[in-house]
């Protein structure tokens, strides 16, 4: 493989790493607004608000850490 086309596989992967950081930051960025958005209008606990959008453990760590 050449110096050239090694450059552009890096850049690749560096574009695929960026789409997905960017689709993950925005998925993590609804949930936060649908949660607060649950407690501002039904007065719902952040449990109840994760319960009923089905935010996967994982997701509620993040979220937690960011509200």
């Amino acid at each position: 493989m050449t110096l050239m086309m090694e450059l552009k596989e890096q850049r690749r992967e560096g574009y695929d790493e960026g789409v997905i950081y960017g689709e993950n930051r925005g998925r993590i960025e609804t949930i936060q607004r649908n949660v607060r958005a649950l407690i501002d209008e039904t007065g719902w606990s952040t449990d109840k608000s994760f319960d009923v959008l089905h935010v996967s453990p994982e997701d509620r760590q993040v979220v937690m850490s960011q509200l």
